[in-house]
């Protein structure tokens, strides 16, 4: 029988993740899955048993013609950097290794992460954008498999970082209005909770089926109400737990 995630979980989702339950099942309430990362002090992937670093550190590109990035598109199971013509320049996605994706957002933000931990993740920063990493999700999940529960998640907390546009495929940012968002997403789920906060589920994507229920991941908007500001965004998002 379906079950769907306490509204304590809610409160934490975006931040900690929540633990899955033993088997996957539809939700009403928004809920965060993500891949897994790690570095050390020189920009290079690193087992996440360190302790947050310090000032992160400049890290050269592969080549002194590639393009700068100027924004990082959010989609359901990965991140685009786009140059100012709207070439996609990289792709960090959830399905790769943590390390990959890393070091991928490494080389588009020109510097590494602040390294930290929260809770059950350890996080790498770059200003108002973060990969937040589980050391592992699929066995807290019985049956499940790592792409219904992947090991890392993005999240947007600002309008850019280091000088990168931060949004979605339709241009939605941190500091939009719910009502721009609304417009810009009419088919966008709205999660409903017992709270104040507004949440947008949109650009989804399949990713398995239990039963009848067909399983999604998605990019979700938190608003701090109806027709309140953008708070976050953070993907992927399921509608199962």
């Amino acid at each position: 029988m379906f079950r769907t995630l306490a509204l304590a979980c809610v409160a934490v989702a975006l931040l900690a993740g929540c633990t899955p339950a033993a088997s996957p099942a539809p939700t009403d309430s928004p809920s965060s899955s993500y891949p897994a990362p790690s570095s050390s002090a020189s920009g290079a992937p690193a087992p996440d048993t360190s302790a947050p670093s310090g000032t992160p550190t400049a890290v050269p590109t592969d080549s002194a013609d590639a393009p700068a990035a100027t924004t990082l598109v959010m989609h359901a199971r990965s991140v685009s950097a786009l140059a100012a013509d709207g070439d996609v320049i990289s792709t960090a996605k959830v399905s790769e290794p943590a390390s990959a994706v890393i070091k991928k957002l490494t080389a588009v933000f020109g510097e590494a992460p602040a390294k930290g931990t929260d809770g059950a993740t350890t996080t790498y920063s770059w200003g108002g954008f973060t990969v937040r990493v589980w050391k592992s999700r699929v066995s807290e999940a019985e049956g499940g498999t790592e792409k219904l529960f992947p090991l890392a998640g993005f999240e947007a907390t600002k309008k850019s970082a280091l000088g990168i546009r931060l949004g979605t495929v339709r241009g939605i940012a941190v500091g939009d209005s719910a009502k721009t968002l609304a417009k810009k997403y009419p088919k966008a789920v709205r999660v409903l909770c017992d709270c104040t906060e507004q949440y947008f589920r949109f650009d989804e994507t399949t990713v398995g089926q239990h039963g009848d229920f067909t399983q999604t991941q998605s990019v979700l908007a938190t608003a701090s109400s109806p027709t309140g500001k953008v708070t976050t965004i953070a993907a992927p998002s399921a509608n199962y737990e």
